[in-house]
């Protein structure tokens, strides 16, 4: 509770919208690197770079650290361990490595007195009940913001653009009819669900769930992505609407562990695939290649090979 008292006022809808003009500015500059080609590998190009710029500047590291970041966290999520216990062996490496090098930058803030406009400035300087936190805490909030801030809406925007590509009349009409955009969003948010499932619970006493019987201290995995294709919750769910009125989709979860950048990602979400639209609006997968899905936590688009006019 005392994690979103911080957090959750400095990622209102206001605030982030005032994100847009430099996330639109962030998407022409990768734009600008493909758009004379006619053809990029979008993932690499515009999904994983777009994002994860943005999230450096609010967050408050240098760009020169991004590539490492991204690494650290690809191998912290997804490596060549197997089995499990092995993959588990190497992402704890790889997480210290992540953690060692987030220590350093931030005792090099700390030790310079030098305040900035960010979030790193803001964890160090809020205050608990009058207890400011400590430097493990900030270490903690540190690591799970770089994990989440470089891959979320990398793998949602990924997906998404996917879908586009391969529906051409319908991205024609949200081309032409660029307020029916936000909307869109919510819907393949719904029905793409990038983060499907997070984290096990525990439960609090004997029930039974749709006939299977649940007791106490059992441990159960939520699985969110089949909340969002709940006949009892939408029509048609299986079909995409992207003018659908009633979306009310977890894809961002809910409650008390509702993303905490949710809003962030909205915004950045249609600000980026808009100006994409305003400036390559004929693309489709590339002939002859297929669009590679891969899930490892979060579902990603993470080979999406485009084709357009090169302008």
């Amino acid at each position: 509770k005392h994690f979103r008292k911080l957090l959750d006022p400095l990622f209102t809808p206001p605030k982030m919208k005032l994100l847009e003009p430099t996330i639109r500015a962030t998407a022409d500059r990768f734009i600008d690197q493909f758009i004379g080609a006619g053809q990029a590998e979008m993932y690499s190009a515009f999904c994983t770079p777009l994002p994860s710029t943005v999230f450096m500047q609010i967050f408050g590291l240098p760009m020169d650290d991004m590539e490492f970041l991204i690494e650290r966290k690809n191998r912290i999520l997804k490596n060549e361990g197997t089995p499990m216990e092995e993959a588990e062996r190497i992402g704890r490496a790889e997480g210290k490595s992540l953690r060692d090098h987030l220590r350093m930058r931030l005792l090099e803030r700390v030790k310079s007195g030098v305040r900035h406009d960010d979030l790193i400035d803001t964890f160090i300087h809020f205050e608990v009940d009058g207890h400011q936190l400590n430097e493990d805490q900030i270490i903690n909030i540190m690591h799970l913001f770089t994990i989440a801030g470089l891959d979320t809406v990398t793998s949602s925007l990924s997906c998404i653009l996917a879908w586009f590509a391969k529906h051409p009349e319908e991205r024609k009409r949200i081309i032409e009819h660029p307020e029916l955009l936000p909307a869109a969003v919510e819907e393949l948010m719904r029905y793409e669900s990038p983060v499907p499932s997070s984290g096990v619970r525990f439960v609090t006493d004997d029930c039974e769930i749709n006939g299977v019987p649940l007791h106490k201290g059992e441990m159960v995995y939520l699985c969110w992505a089949s909340a969002n294709v709940d006949p009892a919750a939408f029509e048609s769910p299986h079909t995409v609407d992207l003018a659908r009125e009633q979306n009310r989709h977890i894809a961002f979860a809910s409650g008390l562990h509702r993303c905490l950048g949710s809003h962030l990602a909205r915004i950045e979400i249609v600000a980026a695939i808009d100006q994409l639209h305003r400036r390559v609006s004929d693309y489709t997968v590339t002939p002859g290649e297929e669009v590679d899905y891969e899930f490892a936590g979060v579902r990603a688009a993470n080979h999406l090979p485009l084709s357009f006019t090169a302008r």
